[in-house]
Parts: C-alpha cells; structure tokens; sequence
C-alpha cells in the first residue's frame, strides 16, 4: 500500500508504487516493507526505508535497481506515470531465456543439509516443512530436480537402498546414512515423500530468511497468542500423539522453561553459526569426495558461492506439496 493511501489519498501513482513492490519482491523473493507486527511494516513504508542487501540482489543489475527506486519514491509527484515506467531501459532489455539444471555444486548442497537436517530439533524441522510448502515452484525447482535424481525409481518417494545409492560418492558408513535418512523420514514411513525431502534440503536454496521464519512461527502459533504452545503442536500433529512426546519436542527448544516457544526462542533454532556449520560441513565433504574420486574436486570456495545462486526458470509442472497434517514422531 502506498503511503498517500494510507493518508485517505488514491490516484494512479498508487498504482505505480504498487508496481515498484510486485517487482522488489520478484527480483529478491521478498517483501521491500517487512516487520513482525503491522505498525512496523506502515513505519517502513511511511519513511520509504528499503534497500538492496542481501544475495538476491547481488545478481540484479543496476538497471533493475534504478526501475524499483524510481517508483518506490514516497512523493507521488516525483514518481513516474505508468507510460513512463513503461518505457525504462530495464523493462525494454532483452534477456536470453535460460534453463538451469542441477549441477554437482547444488547435488552437494542437497547433501549438506541432509546431514544437517538429520540433528536438528522435531520443532526446527517442522519449521522447514512449513516454509518448503509455502515456497513456490520457482524457489523450489532445482529440489525438485534433485529428488528426481534421488528417487531412481520414479514411484515418487526415496527408499534407503536409493538413498544409500545417490550419496554413494560421499563415503558415508552405514549408519551415518542410516542416521541421515531417518532424521528426514519424518512420519516414519521407511520412505522418503517428496515433502519431507523438500524439509531437509529447502536450506540449500538460500531462501530461509527471518521473514519466511515469522510466516512459519506464525503458521505453528496458529491461535495467534505470541507463543507455539502444546495445544498449537496438538492441532498440527494431530490428537494420537502421545502427550510425553509432545512435551519432548517442547523441552528440545524451550529456552526459559515455560511450556511454550516464543518468537525469540523460535530463531534460537536457526542460529547465526549455521553458515559456519555448513562451511565446516562442506570442507568434510570435499574430503570425502577426494577418498572416492580421481577427479578434482570443486573447491570450497566454489561451493559456497554456489549457495547464493540457486535459483532456475522452471519449466516442468510442480509436484504438489502435501500439507502439514500428521506425523508419527519417532
């Protein structure tokens, strides 16, 4: 909403500054005007404070930068009518259309945070299974990919002896795999569903911000109180989860020992040092790798920056991700 509505003032440069959001959030995946509560986000929007930080932005070029802040201007006189905006360089370039496929740099990605995955609390992981339904075919594409890599079979879900095979260059032993592949088999089927594969690895695309974290706490509190209470996890989980569990998955993240999960306590979960984590992550796989291989392995460096780029123009039908109903926590 631009600011002049929210002053009671409506004409057609409202619909301009409209346009200048639609394009900030498909050029970064986010919203320009962010904040937990909705006076924070009409704060932002009054002060026209957005920037262009973050890895998403690093690949716009500055021609798209130039079109966003030319219509994101809190004075509607200053902003361009819509035959002008029509007109900008960035809008009129042509751009050659190009279709990513998954490389061996985002393979070992997937790799990484499915050894991650596996030691994370049941809260976290039902965290990731929010934001990975809510992600949109584009985010998720390259995963997609991945899993079909994984599920060899095409039945649409990954058995242990496919998963042992697709990590097979990794020199993981039995029971780290073992570890791995049940730390993802959330409802304990023996099989991977293409939903929780999506869990384990949606880290791997870049995307897990603070933003996409309040909309899955937001999810999980679902009565809106400020905190994820039993009763939340109960509605999620479904009522045949035993009690002595669910106060399990509570004590895994509850900081202060009151029975609930707040906002504060929920990012806890996702703490600063996980890019440290997966950087010491990556080092011991590209050891791994070089035990099975007699090729040169990517170097670290490389595999970290291909975290920021994991992104494609999909051209496939998604598969449709399954909502939260049950899972049998083990």
């Amino acid at each position: 909403m631009a600011p002049q509505v929210m002053l009671g003032q409506y004409t057609s440069k409202a619909d301009v500054w409209s346009i200048g959001v639609l394009a900030y959030m498909l050029l970064s995946s986010h919203m320009p005007f962010y904040g937990k509560k909705r006076r924070h986000v009409v704060a932002k929007i009054m002060k026209c404070s957005y920037n262009f930080t973050g890895r998403h932005w690093k690949r716009a070029s500055q021609q798209a930068k130039l079109f966003v802040s030319e219509l994101l201007i809190f004075d509607p006189d200053d902003r361009p009518t819509a035959a002008e905006a029509q007109s900008s360089v960035w809008l009129n370039k042509r751009f050659d259309a190009s279709i990513r496929s998954v490389t061996e740099d985002v393979m070992d990605h997937v790799q990484i945070s499915l050894e991650m995955f596996s030691s994370y609390t049941t809260l976290k992981k039902l965290a990731l299974m929010v934001i990975a339904h809510k992600s949109t075919s584009e985010e998720i594409g390259l995963l997609r990919k991945a899993f079909s890599k994984y599920d060899t079979t095409g039945d649409g879900t990954i058995t242990f002896p496919e998963f042992k095979e697709s990590l097979a260059e990794y020199a993981y032993k039995e029971e780290e795999l073992e570890i791995m592949f049940s730390g993802a088999d959330i409802d304990g089927t023996g099989r991977l569903s293409y939903t929780e594969f999506l869990a384990a690895t949606i880290e791997a695309t870049g995307y897990i911000t603070e933003e996409r974290l309040a909309e899955a706490f937001d999810r999980l509190d679902a009565d809106d109180s400020g905190y994820i209470t039993i009763q939340n996890l109960r509605e999620i989980l479904g009522d045949e989860i035993p009690a002595k569990v669910l106060d399990e998955i509570m004590d895994e993240s509850d900081v202060t020992h009151d029975h609930r999960i707040s906002y504060d306590e929920f990012l806890m979960l996702f703490d600063e040092h996980l890019e440290e984590k997966r950087y010491s992550a990556l080092q011991t796989m590209v050891n791994r790798k070089l035990t099975r291989s007699t090729y040169q392995s990517p170097s670290v460096s490389t595999l970290l920056e291909t975290s920021s780029s994991i992104e494609e123009e999909d051209d496939e039908s998604p598969i449709s991700v399954s909502p939260i109903t049950k899972f049998a926590i083990k």
